[in-house]
């Protein structure tokens, strides 16, 4: 069932993708991933398999993936952040599938809160072309961990700690390019316009 049905606090939840040229990106990504794009208002888009939406797409003035965590309460989490070293970068705003909030953690790492307006999943998942995984690439994730866990208000689940030996620090969407994965073996590459994300598939 590669579309969630639900996600509970602290699951990774809803991707964005912003970049100064996100018409070219779209295509790149298409090329590689085989998304089509739906426009979703100025400057912004939702790419989508056919079985449903994989993410948000929208001009930034910088190239850069954000990973969402979920929440039951915005406002709430938004207002554990400065407890855990934590800063608002965005405060919650209606984004009409939810509301959404930008925060910078102890660590220096962007990330979204995200509360949706139902409890059903809205992303594809879990398939070639969508998100297969999360990995949080710092050299002290599983304290950071911890913090988002406390801020989110539910365990951080599903998502893939690393210590970054590469110099690729964040939060870091893993993409499927086979029907079978294998976590343990993700390439970190690198877009056209400076955005890191990831790619996993079975060798062999």
């Amino acid at each position: 069932m590669p579309v969630r049905s639900s996600y509970g606090p602290g699951t990774p939840c809803w991707f964005a993708y912003a970049c100064p040229e996100p018409a070219s990106a779209l295509e790149f990504y298409g090329a590689q991933l085989g998304w089509s794009s739906v426009p979703h208002g100025p400057g912004q888009w939702q790419a989508a398999l056919p079985s449903g939406t994989v993410c948000s797409v929208s001009a930034g003035p910088r190239a850069a993936w954000t990973v969402c965590l979920a929440t039951a309460d915005i406002d709430a989490s938004v207002g554990r952040l400065a407890t855990h070293g934590a800063r608002v970068l965005m405060p919650p705003r209606d984004v009409g599938a939810g509301h959404l909030a930008l925060g910078l953690d102890r660590g220096g790492h962007v990330f979204g809160l995200f509360s949706g307006a139902t409890k059903e999943g809205i992303v594809t998942v879990d398939e070639p072309g969508a998100v297969v995984g999360v990995q949080l690439r710092s050299p002290s994730a599983a304290g950071l961990l911890e913090d988002y866990a406390a801020i989110c208000g539910g365990p951080v689940e599903g998502v893939q700690t690393v210590d970054s030996p590469d110099g690729v620090n964040g939060w870091l969407p893993v993409f499927g390019t086979s029907e079978s994965v294998d976590l343990q073996q993700v390439s970190v590459v690198v877009d056209p316009y400076g955005a890191a994300y990831g790619l996993s598939a079975r060798p062999g």
